[in-house]
């Protein structure tokens, strides 16, 4: 069995980095993927910068997901004012998992969207948010292999920290999230896409609007500190900056 998967085991070092950077999101009832369209270095450097293998990979409890998908106001206003010190560490400047940096630079890119679709309101939150970065990799994999492509090198923006570490592992503690990682693993042997995720706050997450029946958000002009952050990052991590 190793040998027959020997060859899949291996990243092609020619791949390309894709030219969008991507953001999705789930809500009750539906799912969607938004892109903005940025220089392939950035996507170089974001890649080098993606979550490795650490996070989170079990299902949330039941009460904050019902919390999550009965009352959305409710939870967008707990996360705000407590979200820093109750569910995710305080930011560190050389994480870029937690760096706010990410939170800026999805503010101020112009995001368009590519897939929304419905989905089923028992099925749990972060079941919804996995799938839909999966369909995402699929997509690419089928775009790429329709060009035939060498293989892309992707980023997406999640807000589930479940979500991004199961699609950074590969894998989860859970059945249920295991069961879809392994629908989508022809995507990912076969396909060329090598799909990195970085952490976005849901407040900034551009995918949560389409989900929740809105029109996307509008670029916030101005700021550049998010650039001087990633830059700040990249050179503390040995990345060549933007």
């Amino acid at each position: 069995l190793l040998c027959l998967f020997a060859p899949l085991c291996g990243t092609h070092i020619r791949a390309d980095y894709a030219g969008e950077l991507h953001a999705t999101d789930a809500s009750s009832y539906s799912s969607a993927t938004v892109s903005a369209e940025v220089d392939e270095h950035l996507i170089s450097d974001l890649y080098a910068l993606r979550q490795r293998r650490a996070g989170d990979v079990r299902l949330d409890s039941p009460e904050f997901d019902l919390l999550r998908v009965s009352s959305p106001e409710l939870f967008a206003e707990i996360e705000k004012s407590f979200g820093d010190l109750l569910e995710y560490p305080p930011p560190d400047p050389s994480n870029p998992q937690q760096a706010s940096w990410v939170d800026e630079m999805a503010s101020v890119l112009t995001w368009e969207l590519r897939h929304k679709t419905s989905r089923a309101p028992r099925s749990h939150i972060n079941e919804k948010e996995l799938v839909e970065a999966l369909d995402l990799q699929s997509h690419l994999a089928s775009k790429n292999f329709s060009n035939a492509g060498v293989g892309v090198r992707g980023v997406v923006l999640v807000d589930s920290r479940v979500a991004l570490g199961a699609l950074t592992k590969g894998r989860s503690s859970s059945r249920r999230l295991n069961r879809l990682l392994k629908k989508k693993l022809p995507a990912a042997l076969f396909g060329r896409v090598y799909l990195g995720g970085l952490y976005v706050r849901s407040r900034f997450n551009p995918a949560d609007d389409p989900t929740r029946g809105k029109v996307i958000r509008r670029p916030r002009p101005g700021s550049r500190a998010w650039l001087k952050d990633l830059q700040a990052v990249a050179t503390l991590l040995g990345v060549t900056p933007p």
